[in-house]
């Protein structure tokens, strides 16, 4: 229960950030690699390997944290350390759950 509060309360400050005006770029999809076969699609990505939603979480909260971590000019009473380090355990908690899955 502590790793899903752990990662709305990342995901309700990417919001946050967003309705303030503080716009979080996306990064342009990742070609795979030569030799490696092309993502899936449809619910094949849904139920396959690559864990599409739980990989852009990450990505999201990681363009989230480089937001904070370079345009919030202020500390705002150390509340702003205190979502960084929340990021960075919803990112570890998202990708254990990656690693974890026996799909």
């Amino acid at each position: 229960m502590k790793k899903i509060a752990t990662l709305a309360a990342a995901l309700s400050l990417s919001a946050m950030l967003a309705g303030a005006g503080i716009v979080v770029a996306q990064a342009p999809p990742e070609e795979p690699p030569l030799g490696h076969p092309a993502p899936r699609t449809g619910q094949q990505a849904l139920r396959g390997e690559r864990h599409p939603e739980m990989r852009k979480a990450i990505g999201m909260l990681e363009r989230t944290k480089a937001v904070l971590q370079e345009k919030a000019a202020s500390d705002f009473g150390g509340h702003k350390a205190q979502a960084i380090q929340l990021i960075d355990q919803a990112i570890s908690q998202l990708r254990e759950g990656i690693r974890s899955d026996k799909e």
